[in-house]
């Protein structure tokens, strides 16, 4: 459906001159990622409400839209997937904050920004077949990742340190974590994509032998 209205978009834009016939694919792309980027927020923003958890849902947003759009990681090969990847993050979020008690949620923060912190430093960025990176783009992006980190851990640490903010330490450890266990998801996918590329040279080399 989503790939359907990005090219529909495309098509009246380009019938209107305003896009040229050879930029179809870029700007399919383009209104393809805006699309799916808007559902999943809508989604956010609905349960967000439901919940009664705005501020949260507002934090938890930032910084995993931030962090993922500099950090890269898994992407799903389906729009519905990756609707369902976000949802199963953002449930898990909203579960917690609302079933588990605040001091548990606190060491639970301490223990995910610890992790999340060391994976995504090590880890970042991770590219996909879709949209490899070129080594200028991953070291502007390893630069860019490694600052944002720093921030939101910076941020959260001072967080901790008062008890009357401690609970919004959660709402950034959260998804920089979830984040970096996209990152590990992204690193195997990724190796499995770079097998069969290497397989494809090996059998394209034999074949001009």
């Amino acid at each position: 459906m989503i790939n359907y209205l990005a090219k529909k978009i495309t098509n009246y834009y380009i019938k209107k001159n305003k896009i040229k016939e050879e930029e179809r694919e870029t700007y399919e792309y383009c209104f393809d990622v805006l699309l799916s980027t808007t559902l999943n927020l809508l989604a956010i923003v609905i349960i967000s409400v439901a919940t009664a958890l705005y501020i949260e849902g507002l934090i938890f947003t930032i910084v995993f839209m931030t962090m993922r759009g500099v950090g890269g990681g898994y992407h799903a090969n389906t729009h519905l997937s990756c609707f369902l990847t976000i949802m199963v993050i953002f449930a898990g979020y909203v579960t917690i904050l609302k079933l588990v008690p605040e001091q548990i949620i606190f060491y639970i923060s301490i223990a995910l920004l610890g992790v999340g912190f060391i994976l995504t430093a090590i880890m970042a960025p991770v590219d996909n077949e879709n949209k490899p990176l070129t080594i200028k783009e991953y070291k502007k992006n390893k630069i860019k990742t490694i600052i944002i980190l720093s921030f939101y851990v910076l941020v959260c640490a001072i967080l901790m340190i008062f008890k009357v903010t401690r609970y919004y330490s959660f709402n950034i450890s959260y998804p920089l974590f979830m984040v970096s266990m996209l990152m590990v998801l992204g690193w195997l996918k990724n190796l499995k994509w770079k097998k069969k590329d290497s397989i494809k040279i090996v059998k394209k080399n034999v074949d001009i032998e």
